[in-house]
């Protein structure tokens, strides 16, 4: 019997630690889907990254430059209501309160729509020019 007992001896004390390497393993398995997991998130959210990244670029760029036309578009609308106020004012009198230059002042007026607006000069002196609203017919 302590022969029997001797041959199984290496068995019995084998036996704990093939379960315990078989555990082991397992973990180790999970652990490493458990990774691939991880990388394969952290390179998603990586490319999430760079797209927001440079999405603000383009918010930012797009921010600095003023949209086309932005400038003269307000200016009008300023001398619009001017005239709509004052009635006809000259060219002088708009530039002092658009606070432009002279030379503005002309780009602009090639911007007007002169079905709408009149430009003549002021009676009594030919180089002072004066801006009015033409009658709108309704």
């Amino acid at each position: 019997m302590i022969d029997a007992l001797a041959g199984a001896a290496p068995f019995f004390l084998l036996q704990p630690l093939q379960d315990r390497i078989s555990s082991l393993e397992s973990i180790i398995a999970l652990q490493d889907e458990k990774i691939a997991a991880l990388e394969a998130t952290a390179s998603h959210q990586e490319e999430n990254l760079l797209i927001q990244l440079q999405l603000i670029k383009q918010l930012r760029e797009g921010s600095r430059k003023p949209s086309n036309g932005t400038k003269t578009i307000a200016r009008i609308a300023k001398i619009d209501e001017i005239l709509k106020s004052r009635g006809p004012t000259t060219l002088k009198e708009l530039e002092r309160t658009l606070g432009i230059d002279r030379a503005t002042m002309t780009r602009l007026l090639g911007k007007l729509d002169m079905r709408r607006y009149d430009l003549h000069s002021r009676p009594g002196d030919e180089r002072e020019k004066v801006l009015r609203l033409k009658a709108q017919i309704r």
